[in-house]
């Protein structure tokens, strides 16, 4: 099993041999704490797991930082998960498709409110990115940037075409969800869902197959 930060450390490495901290001078470059989760003391851990792996090497010239570099084997591996991932569209029944399915448990004002403040998640999501986009330094922030901007884009109309069959079909739910934004105002802190870690960027596991350990 391979996480998202370990083929994206593997890719760096297959570039070309690296040491920790040419890795993290790549991965404030590439602003890849945007997309991953990445902790100060993440990298040296996954390295040496690469390691265990037998997907890097570790390279230690006299009185020089550890240079590692890339296996056979982890170059084998790393191209399966890259092709994995590019091919596989991303899986239903996570997040706001599980909610979708589950849309009984709420009231028609409750549903059109809550996509409502989706709608204007996904607007200002989309501010953000276009001005990351116009900043953007080099061709793979700029892909980066414009899959999601494309995505962004393609939720919020998605959402405008929702919530004009909603209030179609219940016409009622404009006027009972700015009441519910006014009972909002004054309710206690409730706890509210959290996406568990597995889900997380930097958690979500690649299924591929490794070299047996040795």
């Amino acid at each position: 099993m391979l996480t998202d930060l370990e083929i994206t450390l593997l890719s760096l490495i297959a570039a070309a041999p690296c040491t920790h901290a040419d890795l993290e001078r790549q991965i404030e470059q590439r602003a890849l704490r945007d997309w991953l989760v990445i902790g100060s003391s993440s990298v040296p851990l996954v390295l040496g797991k690469l390691e265990d792996y037998q997907l890097v090497r570790r390279n230690e010239p006299d009185n020089r930082e550890t240079v590692y570099e890339m296996t056979e084997g982890g170059r084998g591996v790393l191209q399966t998960a890259i092709t994995e991932l590019l091919r596989q569209p991303s899986g239903l029944g996570e997040h706001f498709e599980l909610a979708l399915s589950n849309l009984d448990v709420l009231t028609p004002a409750q549903v059109y409110q809550a996509v409502s403040q989706r709608k204007i998640a996904l607007q200002s999501r989309i501010t953000l990115l276009e001005s990351r986009l116009n900043q953007a330094k080099n061709a793979i922030q700029r892909l980066l940037l414009e899959h999601g901007l494309s995505l962004a884009t393609a939720e919020l109309a998605w959402s405008d075409n929702f919530l004009q069959h909603w209030a179609a079909r219940f016409p009622a739910v404009r006027l009972e969800s700015e009441g519910l934004d006014d009972q909002s105002d004054s309710l206690p802190a409730t706890i509210t869902h959290r996406a568990t870690d597995a889900k997380s960027p930097g958690k979500r596991l690649q299924y591929i197959r490794l070299p047996p350990e040795r």
